[in-house]
């Protein structure tokens, strides 16, 4: 299964959290030939640095994925 997050930027939603607030308003699903649910509290990006963003779960229902940094 692949994940392709897109349309990241920082946001201003009134969403509780601690950090600086990112939302993707588009999250691709490739779930190679077979139906896929994406698990978003278990979901998070990853830098380059190797830095972990999670995915602030609960808050996704807004039709955007949102991101700690």
């Amino acid at each position: 299964m692949g994940y392709t997050v897109k349309k990241l930027a920082p946001s201003s939603d009134p969403v509780l959290h601690n950090g600086t607030l990112y939302a993707a308003a588009q999250l691709v699903v490739d779930g190679f030939g077979g139906g896929a649910l994406p698990m978003i509290e278990r979901f998070g990006a990853r830098a380059q640095s190797g830095a972990f963003y999670p995915a602030i779960w609960g808050a996704s229902n807004m039709g955007k994925l949102y991101f700690l940094s």
